[in-house]
């Protein structure tokens, strides 16, 4: 318990801030804020994703060239 009635529980990834009022706890979900890393591989999987896709379409439009 922290001082002044305030409680602070976390349980996995979900942080719950409230404050007890008379033996009830009144909680609150409060949103956890991502690290830099999460955005940095996140950018990076995109990045990887977009160019699969281009090298696969560049394949593709060379495979399709008319046969002399």
């Amino acid at each position: 318990m922290l001082p002044d009635n305030n409680g602070l529980l976390v349980r996995h990834d979900l942080v719950y801030v409230g404050q007890q009022v008379g033996g009830f706890n009144a909680n609150e979900l409060a949103a956890p804020i991502p690290e830099p890393e999460a955005y940095a591989m996140m950018c990076v999987g995109l990045g990887l994703i977009g160019w699969q896709l281009r090298r696969n379409s560049k394949r593709l439009a060379v495979s399709r060239l008319p046969i002399r």
